[in-house]
C-alpha cells in the first residue's frame, strides 16, 4: 500500500486533506474509514486489483447517494503507475451496472 501515498503531484482527499499522506493514514482509511462509511450508509468503497496479479491499482467509492433520484457521487484514484489505461474509465462504470 506504502506505494501509492505522498504522491506530491495529488492533493490529499482523503483524511480531511491531511498532508503528506501517510501509510498509517491510508491503512486506517481502508481499515476504519471505508467500514464506517458503508456501515453509516454514507457510501461504498472498492479496491482497483490487477486481476492476474491482485496488485492493488486505485480505488472507486460512491458516497451521497440519493436514492429516490437514483444518483451517486462518484470518486476514484489510480495509482501513478497504472494511469493512462482506462482503468478510471472502467473503474467508474463498474458500480453503475
Amino acid at each position: 500500500m506504502g506505494e501509492w501515498v505522498n504522491w506530491p503531484e495529488e492533493p490529499s482527499s482523503a483524511g480531511e486533506g491531511s498532508r503528506p499522506y501517510t501509510l498509517d493514514g491510508a491503512m486506517a482509511w481502508c481499515t476504519t474509514t471505508a467500514h464506517a462509511m458503508r456501515d453509516s450508509g454514507d457510501g461504498i468503497q472498492f479496491a482497483i486489483t490487477d486481476a492476474g496479479t491482485k496488485r492493488l491499482m486505485g480505488q472507486v467509492g460512491l458516497k451521497k447517494t440519493d436514492w429516490r433520484a437514483l444518483v451517486s457521487e462518484v470518486g476514484y484514484w489510480v495509482s501513478p503507475w497504472a494511469r493512462g489505461h482506462g482503468i478510471a474509465v472502467e473503474a467508474t462504470r463498474t458500480p453503475a451496472h
